[in-house]
Formats: structure tokens, C-alpha cells, sequence
């Protein structure tokens, strides 16, 4: 079979890196709004014919497989919320059943109940949530507009999956997800005093201020005599604010950067500032006087300007409570301090150039032999029968009481919990990882870290908050975590460049990733490697069977599996969204014409890809598994079945799968990570 050349992924890999940044847009219509932030994702929201009654927002991110989320809300100073109850989608009085509630407090609707939704909004049907006896009803006016601002936005007009103006021009061509930008915030100096200018000083840099100032600010003239302030930013840098407006309920200043002496002209930064302390410039403003709206952006120092990292908003003042009900994104970024990503981008580095001596498959044990953990570490598990007694003399007293102090709480067989002592943070004093054998028919481990806070071992805001299935987990303070079965997955503790990180690989069918998880992080992504693969397949029938197609079937077998890996390879889908693999015969029930579409449910295995079979004439749907397994002689393990919903006919025989794989490239970056459950 054609290798992929090296330079094609490389090319691919390059092309995705340097793509333009997204600049995210805000939209209002009558009684909707939409906000798409710089990753592609858009959020709608839509609100009742009355105020402060109902809300609803639906999420969409950016990619030809994303579906609409919907989420719903009653107002949060509702009268007599026990009559709304059972809450009850109604469309044209109509029930489409019950709703329920989601782990954030908001009511959640299910796929059909989704499209059920959809389809009224398109035709301005009657909407309501509540009970039999109580009904709130949501406006449909303005959400065509709007949900086709989202169609736009995304690109998917004239696609099989946008939800206004649908069209045949594929699904692929939409607007791929971005990343989430990573803002470096530099050291500043903290709870910096600010001073007011003195008059030579405001002589100096005044005539240089004053054409902004006139532009951005609107005060009267008793707050004219407000002071000019310098306040320091580090020992090179200072902010010079003044007031810049004031209203009812908000007042803002106006923010320009310069050198310590004055002498470098003033860099305008904003004029809606609210706060300014440790290199952080903080925006927040109330949309009226309730308080029931509010917009807000955020900057960073990075040694040589402030960054725009975040920009939100509320959505509009419809009633529904304090500070509003949901968060409009515009901006989303991933704020560290330089000098942890300086020591990541090292340690991502490093792990680059040992990996690529490396010819084994499964890196991680070598890796954990060049990159051994040289703090000193105590492991322990506790005695069911004496709990409360130290089991070790390794483990200091101060230790000992922090442990006893944390009541941790973890779910699983006492026997499959152990701890260990180890500094994961360089700060001299030894913090806890926690390792839970769960089992379950995944053989479920989770491995959650606690930092030393003197008198207990804390939870740090880890990547808990990037995960969906956080409710699940079987203790707090979750770093990763990995399946025995129904994953290909392996982690080890390393040391590189002094600081510790939970190596983990993650595999599926075509290739590896490698993630460098930082303790105590609450990044969204984190320093990956990732190795892509290309298979030389080879079919074999299974046993007690004879193949029963022909060559010229079985040649265009082994080209639609050269599409599939050539689709991996870019990151492309085979086929639009919900397309059939296979025509679907005419008068074929509905509940069958889904099976074509879906494949054969796989268990404990990845179904890597659901690709066309023809046989005498029929076509077959069939199911590529992997058993997420690779050694250096066997190859890949896994089948290729064939299935088909009509009643009529009987499936070929099917393969297992086998063949040795050839690396075609090598990545290396930031990535998105989050545990056992998809991101939010």
C-alpha cells in the first residue's frame, strides 16, 4: 500500500499551526443573541416573550461532527418554582417529554427533544417549559437571524448540518475547531504602590495623552480634577491611569504603559479599566442598575504590552438574575506565568529529541528509565483494621497530621488505594498523589494529586473544570486517568529539568500521544508528542469461514481502507454527517435506514471507521475495529466486519486485521487534554 510521505504530514501539521487567529463576533436580533469566541464555538441564547421568566442557550463548537448542545433556565427570583414541575418541553402544547437536570443546575434536552426545539424556532412554532398547570413560554422572534449568524459563522451554510439554510456542499469544509490560545503573563511586582504624577511629570507625558484621552473619555467637570497615577508594573515598566467616565452604577479608568522615566511615549491600553494590580488589568461593567448583566475583559502583562486573554459577557438584561444566567464567551484564552511555560517548552523539547531515539511502541516505560523521579519519595497504604496509625517512619509527623487533616474521600476497593509523598511543585514541602484502582468492566485507574498546604493536602483547581464527567470521578483533585480495557493507555511519573510530570500515552488507530501533565495545573492543554502511523493492512478471513468476496471486491475493499487512513491522516471525516455508508434501499422502516449510518455497536475496542463492502451487486456496512493492541510481530490486531439492516440477505464473512505500522511523522505542541470524558 502508498506510504504517505513525511512532508505531507509535516505540511499538514504546519498548515494548522499558523492558521489565522479567530476573531470572535457578538450578534443581536429581538429576543435573541449570539457570541462565537476565537475557538470556533458559538453560544445562543434566547429568552422569553416576558422578562425574567425562561432562557435557553444553545452551544455549538466549531468542526463538521459537532452537534447543538441545549441547556434551559428558569429566571433565578422566579414565583412558585415547585408549579413548574415536573419541568416539560411543550411545542405547540404538545409534551416532548421531561427534562432533566445537569450537574451545572441547568435543565438539560435531550437529543430529540434538541431537534424538536430546532424545528419550532425554524418555524415559529409555540415553545414553553414547565408543568401541565404552568407555562413559560420562550420567543422564537429573532433566532432565525441568529442561528444563521452561527451557520455563517462556522461556514456550514449550504451544509448537510447547518441549521438554518441546509445545502449539499459538504461537511468537511466547515470551519475547523481552533485552539485556545496560550497567554505567557509575566512576573510583576506585587501590590505595587501607585502615586499621583507630579505636576513636572504630568507637563512631560500630557500633551502626549491628551488626543486620547479626548477620543476615549467622557467626564464632567467636577471629576476633571481627578489625579493622574503611576503605579509600577515591574522594575522597567509603569501604568499611568486616570479617570476616564463615570455613570449611575459603573466608572471606568483609562490605562496607558510607559518606561519608569517617563521617556518612552505612552502605549494606550483601554479606557474601560476597573482594577489594575500584579500586571493584571481587569474590565467589569453592569449592563443597567439590577445588576442582572454585565460585560468584562481581562489583560496581561507579558513584558512588553498587555494581552487581551478574555472577553464575556453575560447576554442581555432580560431579569433573570443577579450577574445574568450564562457566559458569552468572545475571547477565551489559557493564562500561565512565563516561567512554567518556559520550563513545559523545555521539558516538551527534551522529551522531542529522546523520542526520537526511541523505536519501541510503548515509549513510556523507556522514557521513564532516561527520566527517572529523583525527589525523594515515600509510598503507603493504609490498614484497613488500624486507619488512623502512620504506616511509615518515612512519613514525618507534620505529614502524618496534614494527611489525617484532608479526610480524603475515594471511592474504590480499599485494597486497590495507595499514596505517595513526593514534591511535585519545588517548593520544599512533599505533596500527595493519590492512586485509586476503581476496576469496572473498563479496569478503570484514576490518579489524583493534593498539594501541601502545611496543615492539610489540598485540592488545587486542577483540570477538573475541562472535564464533563467530573460528577463520576471517585475522588477530587483528578489529574488523569486510565482504562485496562477498551483503551490503549499507559502512564508513568518522570523528571525532567527538575520538575515532575505524569507521563501518560494515549493510543488509538493511527497514532500515539504522549502528554506531559504538570501537577497543581489548571492549563487546558498541556505539552504533547504525538507520533502519526501508517499501516501496511493485511485481511485475513476468520476462522471457519471463506472469504466471500471476490478479488476485484476485495481491491476495492483495500481502497476504501486507503481512504480511511489517508482521511485520518488529514484530520477529514469520510462522509458528511449522518450519510448513509451504503445506499439505503427505498421503503426501508426508519428505525433500519439509521443502521446504515451507524454501524455495528464495538465494545472495549475502537471503531475506527464505518466504510462501504460490495458483494455481488449489494453493498454491506462495514465496521474497522481495533482492539487497541500493537506488537512488533503480530502488528495491528482487529477485524473488518460486514453487517446489513435487510432482512433479506446474509452479511459476507468478515477479516481480522493485522499488518505492521511505519512512523510518517512526529508533532510536537500544546494539545488539549482532559481525563476519561470528552471537554466541555
Amino acid at each position: 500500500m502508498r506510504l504517505l510521505p513525511t512532508a505531507l504530514f509535516a505540511a499538514l501539521f504546519s498548515a494548522s499551526l499558523h492558521a489565522a487567529p479567530l476573531e470572535g463576533i457578538k450578534f443581536q436580533h429581538n429576543d435573541w443573541e449570539i457570541a462565537c469566541d476565537n475557538t470556533g464555538t458559538c453560544r445562543a441564547a434566547g429568552y422569553g416573550v416576558n422578562d425574567g421568566e425562561i432562557s435557553v442557550l444553545l452551544t455549538r463548537k466549531a468542526g463538521p461532527l459537532a452537534q447543538v448542545n441545549v441547556q434551559a433556565t428558569f429566571a433565578n427570583e422566579i414565583a412558585d418554582p415547585e408549579s413548574l414541575s415536573p419541568e416539560t418541553l411543550f411545542i405547540d402544547g404538545n409534551s416532548k417529554g421531561s427534562l432533566e437536570w445537569g450537574e451545572n443546575g441547568y435543565l438539560l434536552l435531550n437529543a430529540t427533544q434538541r431537534d424538536a426545539l430546532l424545528q419550532a424556532l425554524r418555524e415559529d412554532r409555540l415553545i414553553e417549559f414547565g408543568s401541565k398547570t404552568r407555562r413559560l413560554r420562550l420567543s422564537s422572534s429573532g433566532s432565525n437571524a441568529v442561528l444563521l449568524k452561527m451557520d455563517d459563522f462556522q461556514q456550514r451554510v449550504n451544509t448537510p448540518g447547518a441549521l438554518i439554510r441546509p445545502g449539499k456542499r459538504s461537511n468537511n469544509t466547515v470551519l475547523m475547531p481552533r485552539d485556545i490560545p496560550l497567554v505567557a503573563r509575566y512576573p510583576a511586582i506585587s501590590d505595587a504602590k501607585s502615586v499621583p504624577l507630579t505636576p513636572a511629570e504630568l507637563a512631560k507625558i500630557e500633551p502626549q495623552l491628551r488626543e486620547k484621552f479626548a477620543a476615549e473619555c467622557d467626564i464632567g467637570e467636577e471629576e476633571r480634577a481627578e489625579p493622574w497615577v503611576k503605579t509600577p508594573i515591574d522594575d522597567k515598566h509603569v501604568t499611568v491611569t486616570t479617570l476616564c467616565w463615570r455613570g449611575a452604577y459603573n466608572e471606568s479608568y483609562a490605562v496607558w504603559f510607559t518606561d519608569n522615566a517617563l521617556n518612552t511615549p505612552p502605549q494606550f491600553v483601554t479606557s474601560d479599566a476597573s482594577d489594575f494590580t500584579d500586571g493584571f488589568i481587569f474590565s467589569s461593567h453592569k449592563g443597567r442598575g439590577l445588576g442582572d448583566c454585565f460585560s468584562a475583559e481581562s489583560r496581561y502583562w507579558n513584558g512588553e504590552g498587555f494581552v487581551r486573554s478574555e472577553a464575556i459577557s453575560s447576554g442581555m438584561c432580560s431579569g433573570m438574575g443577579a450577574g445574568g444566567v450564562w457566559i458569552l464567551p468572545t475571547l477565551i484564552s489559557n493564562v500561565r506565568m512565563k516561567a512554567d511555560v518556559d520550563t513545559d517548552r523545555l521539558a516538551l523539547k527534551t522529551l522531542r529529541a529522546a523520542m526520537d531515539t526511541l523505536q519501541d511502541k510503548d515509549a513510556v516505560t523507556a522514557l521513564a528509565q532516561r527520566f527517572p523521579v529523583k525527589a525523594v519519595q515515600t509510598q503507603f497504604t493504609l490498614n484497613p483494621d488500624t486507619p488512623d496509625r502512620k504506616p511509615s517512619a518515612a512519613i514525618s509527623d507534620d505529614e502524618w497530621q496534614a494527611f489525617v487533616n484532608s479526610k480524603i474521600v475515594v471511592d474504590g476497593n480499599e485494597a486497590g488505594i495507595s499514596y505517595t509523598l513526593v514534591d511535585l511543585d519545588n517548593d520544599g514541602k512533599r505533596d500527595l498523589i493519590v492512586d485509586s484502582y476503581v476496576g469496572g468492566t473498563s479496569l478503570y485507574n484514576y490518579t489524583g494529586v493534593r498539594k501541601n498546604t502545611d496543615d492539610r493536602f489540598s485540592v488545587v483547581d486542577s483540570r477538573s473544570r475541562y472535564n464533563a464527567n467530573v460528577a463520576m470521578w471517585p475522588m477530587s483533585g483528578v489529574l488523569y486517568s486510565t482504562a485496562g480495557r477498551g483503551a490503549d493507555q499507559h502512564a508513568e511519573w518522570i523528571e525532567i529539568n527538575g520538575q515532575i510530570y505524569a507521563l501518560l500515552r494515549d493510543g488509538v488507530f493511527g497514532s500515539d500521544t504522549y502528554w506531559l501533565l504538570r501537577p497543581f495545573s489548571d492549563a487546558a492543554k498541556a505539552p504533547a508528542v504525538t507520533v502519526r502511523y501508517y499501516y501496511d493492512l493485511r485481511l485475513s478471513p476468520t476462522e471457519d469461514a471463506t472469504p466471500a468476496l471476490t478479488a476485484n471486491e476485495q481491491k476495492s475493499l483495500m481502497d476504501e481502507l486507503e481512504r480511511v487512513q489517508q482521511a485520518i491522516a488529514r484530520g477529514k471525516s469520510l462522509r458528511a454527517e449522518d450519510a448513509p455508508v451504503c445506499p439505503v434501499p427505498p421503503g426501508t422502516p426508519a428505525d433500519a435506514a439509521d443502521l446504515y449510518s451507524a454501524g455495528r455497536p464495538v465494545i472495549y475496542a475502537e471503531q475506527v471507521a464505518l466504510l462501504p463492502a460490495w458483494h455481488n451487486g449489494a453493498c454491506y456496512i462495514g465496521t474497522l475495529i481495533n482492539l487497541y493492541y500493537y506488537s512488533a510481530e503480530s502488528g495491528i490486531e482487529g477485524f473488518l466486519t460486514f453487517d446489513s439492516p435487510r432482512n433479506d440477505n446474509t452479511a459476507p464473512a468478515g477479516y481480522t486485521l493485522s499488518g505492521t505500522r511505519r512512523i510518517t511523522g512526529i508533532e510536537d505542541g500544546w494539545k488539549a487534554y482532559a481525563s476519561d470524558a470528552e471537554e466541555e
